[in-house]
């Protein structure tokens, strides 16, 4: 996952996933980066499509 430039962050979690890999990924880079790990095990996608800490507002 270090390898990984669009990777920020790596975190070992309890529950039914392993990991969590938080990254930030521009045009079909997640699709690409989805097909390489996917070698390794299985997945699941989330997407944050808005942040309520933030002061930035999303419309």
């Amino acid at each position: 996952m270090n390898s990984y430039e669009a990777v920020s962050s790596i975190y070992k979690v309890s529950g039914q996933a392993c990991y969590m890999v938080i990254g930030h990924f521009l045009d079909d880079s997640l699709n690409e980066f989805i097909q390489e790990i996917s070698k390794y095990g299985r997945y699941s996608v989330e997407v944050v499509v808005a942040d309520k800490t933030s002061r930035n507002k999303i419309i």
